[in-house]
């Protein structure tokens, strides 16, 4: 196993208003390739905001984590062998609570997107633009706004935030 620098960090807990303690967002990577796994996991880590709670290596592997671990973001890979990301995000995203999940693919096209949407993800962004985008859009979804991509003119559509990161019950419309 590759060493992953795994953060602890407290499961949220709401205050007297309803709202979560958004200190750090808790972050799942999920890759079948342990190079782009370090990259990604050193790259965000250096963000105080941002803690990686754990790590897996298949679809399978992902829906047990986000039971065990409870992260306020999935941020998954698309190919992987046995259950790829959108068969393992539409079976974490058929359970009340499920965190966010953000599909990350070799290419960002409009069939992409659609797939991912369709799966139950909150978007989709291309490995390429993960070091220029994703704490943008990490941290835009965490707080239940419309991605940048969709606000700057990208086709309208309607992303599932499954939990923005406050107590307002079930997944919501945006």
């Amino acid at each position: 196993e590759s060493p992953i620098a795994v953060r602890e960090a407290p499961r949220r807990e709401a205050n007297l208003e309803g709202q979560l303690n958004v200190s750090q967002i808790r972050v799942l990577l999920v890759d079948d390739s342990d190079d782009f796994l370090d990259v990604v996991s050193e790259w965000l880590t250096a963000d105080p905001g941002i803690a990686i709670v754990g790590t897996a290596r298949t679809g399978c592997e992902a829906v047990a984590r986000v039971e065990e671990l409870e992260p306020d973001v999935v941020l998954m890979d698309v190919t992987m062998p046995g259950m790829n990301g959108f068969e393992a995000t539409r079976s974490i995203k058929s359970k009340p609570d499920s965190p966010l999940v953000v599909l990350l693919a070799f290419h960002d096209s409009e069939t992409a997107r659609h797939a991912a949407w369709a799966a139950g993800a909150d978007d989709l962004m291309a490995k390429a633009n993960v070091t220029a985008g994703l704490l943008t859009l990490v941290r835009d979804l965490a707080a239940g706004r419309q991605p940048a991509a969709q606000v700057a003119g990208e086709k309208k559509r309607s992303i599932r935030v499954s939990k923005p990161l406050t107590k307002q019950g079930p997944s919501r419309e945006i």
